[in-house]
């Protein structure tokens, strides 16, 4: 399996771009729902509840940032993401109303994802590095299959950086030295050790069955 195949075998579940950032650093573009996204524990817990029901509803556009982009805004569920748009280069509408179409499919996708089980879902702790919500999470994408998760937290004595261990019920618990600085997410993320917990955790993963 090269690089670029094992980091698209795994599929962002949000928290913030830097897996996405991870996964483009070995070539691989997965077009997945999240994998661009700011998505605080809350919003993704509720979408999973409801099945992602209307997650094309209610969008709006963000002002655009310093280097003139758009984000797209979930008013129903609190989530944005990149938009890929700069001012000036597409009507705000016309974004907005291709992300509406998009969304949909991109959750079908993410739930048929989810129900197969080939792909490791990874997640990140929320901004302050809590990681509440991770057993109801587990417990939500129980109800759609057997897909495993692989949380990464930054490390500690106890679980020192570029070790996945088993926790039980498909959950992984990965640790990494540093996250990426958030205001700058492409120059900074630690490519290098999010490879080294990917080969880890899709070896426990294929050795074993779910986790």
């Amino acid at each position: 399996m090269t690089n670029a195949d094992l980091m698209a075998s795994f599929c962002s579940l949000g928290g913030n771009c830097e897996f996405g950032a991870a996964q483009r650093a070995y070539g691989a573009e997965p077009p997945d729902l999240f994998r661009w996204a700011i998505l605080e524990m809350p919003a993704l817990l509720e979408l999973l509840a409801r099945c992602f029901d209307g997650i094309g509803d209610d969008l709006a556009a963000n002002p655009p940032n310093t280097e003139g982009e758009f984000m797209i805004r979930s008013q129903r569920y609190g989530f944005r993401r990149h938009a890929w748009t700069r001012r000036g280069e597409i009507p705000v509408d016309v974004v907005l109303a291709d992300a509406a179409a998009r969304l949909p499919q991109l959750a079908k996708e993410l739930v048929d994802d989810l129900g197969r089980g080939h792909r490791i879902f990874v997640r990140l702790p929320d901004a302050r590095g809590n990681e509440l919500g991770i057993d109801r999470l587990v417990t939500l994408m129980r109800q759609y299959g057997e897909a495993p998760l692989l949380f990464v937290a930054k490390e500690t004595p106890e679980h020192p950086a570029g070790t996945v261990e088993h926790v039980g019920n498909g959950l992984l618990r990965g640790s990494i030295s540093r996250f990426a600085d958030p205001n700058n997410v492409m120059a900074t993320t630690p490519a290098a050790e999010w490879l080294g917990l990917c080969r880890a955790a899709r070896a426990m993963v294929d050795e074993h069955g779910r986790a």
